[in-house]
C-alpha cells in the first residue's frame, strides 16, 4: 500500500497544532514532511473541505486548524482524506465465467469494508491532541 495521504494529513495537522494558532505556510509543512509543496497543498484543499483547517491567504498566510486539535480525530483524517476503495483495491476484470471470478468481488467487497470500519472506530479513539502529547514525551525522552 503506498497511499500516504492519511500519514502526512496526521503530521501536517500535528506540525499546524504546534504553532499555536499561527498560519503555517505550505513551504514549511512541505519541510516537515519531505515532500514537495503542491503535495501539501492538495492536502490541504481535502482537510479544508472537511473543515479541519482553514488557509490564510497572502505574503503572511498560510494553515491553521479550524478546530482545537482534541476535537479532531484520526477518524476525521481519514475521513477527510481516504476511502475503503483508496486502501484495499479489488481487481477489476475477473472472469465471469468463473464462478470465483463472478463473486469474488461482492464478498471481498462487505470483508474489505468490515475491516475498513473496524480501522476507523480505532482511529476514532485518537485525537491529534493525543499525538502531539506523544511527540513531546519522545522529544522529552
Amino acid at each position: 500500500m503506498s497511499n500516504t495521504r492519511f500519514s502526512v494529513a496526521v503530521h501536517v495537522l500535528t506540525v499546524l497544532h504546534l504553532h499555536d494558532g499561527e498560519p503555517v505556510s505550505s513551504s514549511v509543512l512541505a519541510g516537515s514532511v519531505g515532500t514537495n509543496p503542491v503535495v501539501i497543498r492538495k492536502l490541504l484543499a481535502a482537510l479544508t473541505q472537511a473543515s479541519l483547517v482553514t488557509i490564510d491567504r497572502g505574503t503572511a498566510g498560510g494553515a491553521r486548524l479550524l478546530r482545537s486539535a482534541s476535537a479532531i480525530s484520526l477518524a476525521d483524517v481519514l475521513d477527510a482524506v481516504s476511502e475503503v476503495d483508496d486502501m484495499l483495491k479489488i481487481h477489476t476484470s475477473p472472469n465471469p465465467a468463473c464462478p470465483v471470478g463472478r463473486s469474488i468481488g461482492g464478498i471481498l467487497d462487505v470483508i474489505l469494508q468490515e475491516g475498513f470500519d473496524a480501522f476507523r472506530d480505532a482511529l476514532a479513539r485518537y485525537t491529534v491532541a493525543d499525538l502531539v502529547g506523544s511527540v513531546q514525551q519522545r522529544e522529552r525522552a
